[in-house]
C-alpha cells in the first residue's frame, strides 16, 4: 500500500482496525477519520485486506508460516510435557495460534467433532505431514464423536470423562480431567481474546461473509504478533506439574472416609464460621492446593452467595458452616448449585491445626468433581480461602454498583416458581476447570 491524496496508510490501517475492533459502522468510521463517505471507508478496508493477507497474515499464521520444531521448542509448555508424555508432542500450548478453519455453516452436523474430521480427511494445510504418529490431541467432550478417527490416524486422544447419567466422576476420572483442563484452558483463553474483536459478535452483511475468513486470519495474526501470550513463561510450571503427577498416583483412603461422613445427617450441627478453629493458610497455600488460580478466582462469588443475613444484628451477614460432635478436625458447608434451584453441594475439609506445614489432610465434595485431590473443586476451594485466608472476616462491597447492593434493590420471586429446575450437569459442572 501507499499514501494517497485521500488518506495515508497509518490511517488507513487505522480504519481497518476499528472495523475490527470496534465494529462501527462505515459511516460512523468515515465522520471519525473525515473521510467523504462509507463507500471510501469500504475502499480503504478493501485494500488494506489484501494488503495484510498478502504481506502479514503469512508470516504470523497457518501450517507454513512455522515448523514443527520451532512450535515446539518455543510454544511447548513444561506443565504439558510433563503431564502427557516425556517429550514435547503436544503443540503450541501457550496460546500461539497455528491456523484459523471456516467459516462453517452453524448448524448441529457442522459441529467440532465433523470440523475436526473435515481437517483431517482433507488434510487442510497438510496437517497430516505436520503432526506426527503418537502426537496428543488435547479435546473437550464436543470432540467425544472424532476420536475413533483421531486415533485411526494415529494420534493419541485425551478427554475430560463423562458422567455418563451417574451423579459423580470417580477419584481416577475426576484426577484425569483435571490434568487435561490444567492444559487445556488456554483454548477459552484464547478465544476470548477473538471475541474482543467486536467485528465477529454482531450479525455480518451476506456481501462480507466472502471475507470474513480473511477477517478472522488478520485478527488471529494480529493476536500471535502484538498480543502477550495467555502462559507468558514456557519453562515455568515444572514442579506443579510433577505435584499433580504425584498426586494423580498416589493411594489414599481420605476420600473415602470423608465421602460417608459428608453424607451423614446427625452429628453435625451449623455454626457461624468464626466459630471453627480452622488453621490459617496464606493465598499461595490455597493457589497451591487448588494446583491453580482458576477456583480461587471462582470462590469469591461463591462465598458471596453462600452469606446469609445474622439473625442478631441487623445489616450483617454469617458464613454457615457445620461442625461434628465427634470429629474435631472436620468443617463442611453446603453450597447452592448454579445449575439447579433444588440441589446442593456438601464440602468437607479434614485438617489439622497441630501440623503447621501442611495442616489441611484432605477434602471431599458432593458435586460432579468432587473426588478428585489432584487440586479441589471450587466449593472446597471456597471454604478454604473463607476459613483459612479470610479467616472468616466477612468483606462486603459498599459500592452503590455492587451486586449485594444491587440484589437488594430486586424482588426475587423465585419461590413461588412452578418451573422445574433442570439439571445438565454432563455438559456443565460448577467446577469446570
Amino acid at each position: 500500500m501507499r499514501n494517497s491524496h485521500v488518506r495515508s496508510v497509518r490511517v488507513a490501517l487505522a480504519v481497518f482496525l476499528a472495523k475490527l475492533r470496534l465494529a462501527l459502522s462505515n459511516r460512523i468510521l468515515a465522520v471519525l477519520f473525515h473521510l467523504d463517505n462509507k463507500r471510501v471507508v469500504s475502499h480503504i478496508i478493501s485494500q488494506v485486506r489484501k494488503a495484510l493477507m498478502k504481506e502479514f497474515v503469512p508470516y504470523h499464521l497457518n501450517l507454513q508460516h512455522i515448523n514443527r520444531q520451532t512450535a515446539i521448542e518455543e510454544h511447548q509448555t513444561a506443565i504439558a510435557t510433563i503431564l502427557y508424555t516425556n517429550k514435547p508432542n503436544q503443540l503450541c500450548v501457550d496460546g500461539y495460534i497455528l491456523r484459523a478453519l471456516g467459516p462453517f455453516f452453524s448448524d448441529y452436523k457442522n459441529n467440532d467433532a465433523s470440523i475436526l474430521k473435515h481437517s483431517l480427511y482433507k488434510n487442510e494445510q497438510d496437517i497430516i505431514n505436520w503432526l506426527h504418529k503418537d502426537n496428543v490431541l488435547i479435546v473437550d467432550r464436543g470432540f467425544r464423536d472424532v476420536i475413533p478417527t483421531i486415533k485411526h490416524f494415529g494420534y493419541e486422544a485425551v478427554m475430560p470423562s463423562s458422567l455418563n447419567r451417574r451423579e459423580q466422576l470417580s477419584t481416577e476420572e475426576a484426577n484425569y480431567t483435571r490434568l487435561i483442563t490444567k492444559v487445556r484452558w488456554i483454548i477459552e483463553s484464547v478465544n476470548g481474546q477473538i471475541k474482543q474483536w467486536k467485528y465477529f459478535s454482531q450479525t455480518i452483511q451476506n456481501s462480507s461473509l466472502r471475507f470474513i475468513s480473511n477477517y478472522l486470519d488478520i485478527t488471529c495474526a494480529l493476536i500471535n504478533a502484538f498480543r502477550p501470550r495467555p502462559v507468558s513463561d514456557i519453562h515455568a510450571g515444572s514442579e506443579l506439574a510433577y505435584r499433580m503427577l504425584e498426586k494423580f498416583n498416589e493411594q489414599t483412603n481420605i476420600q473415602v472416609r470423608l465421602s460417608q461422613i459428608a453424607k451423614e445427617r446427625s452429628d453435625w450441627k451449623k455454626y457461624d464460621a468464626q466459630m471453627c478453629l480452622f488453621p490459617e493458610l496464606s493465598q499461595d497455600d490455597v493457589r497451591s492446593l487448588c494446583c491453580g488460580s482458576y477456583q480461587v478466582k471462582q470462590a469469591m462469588s461463591y462465598i458471596q452467595e453462600h452469606l446469609t443475613p445474622s439473625p442478631l444484628y441487623d445489616d450483617e451477614f454469617e458464613f454457615i458452616v457445620e461442625l461434628s460432635s465427634y470429629n474435631d478436625d472436620l468443617v463442611r458447608a453446603r453450597f447452592s448449585s448454579r445449575h439447579s434451584n433444588n440441589k446442593n453441594y456438601i464440602a468437607v475439609i479434614q485438617y489439622d491445626n497441630k501440623n503447621t506445614e501442611q495442616p489441611i489432610n484432605g477434602w471431599y465434595c458432593t458435586c460432579t468433581s468432587g473426588r478428585r485431590d489432584v487440586g479441589c473443586c471450587v466449593h472446597v476451594a471456597a471454604l478454604l480461602w473463607h476459613l483459612g485466608v479470610r479467616r472468616a472476616e466477612i468483606e462486603l462491597n459498599t459500592h452503590p454498583l455492587s451486586a449485594s447492593e444491587i440484589y437488594s434493590e430486586i424482588i426475587d420471586s423465585v419461590q413461588f416458581s412452578d418451573v422445574e429446575a433442570t439439571d445438565d450437569e454432563e455438559t456443565s459442572s460448577d467446577d469446570e476447570v
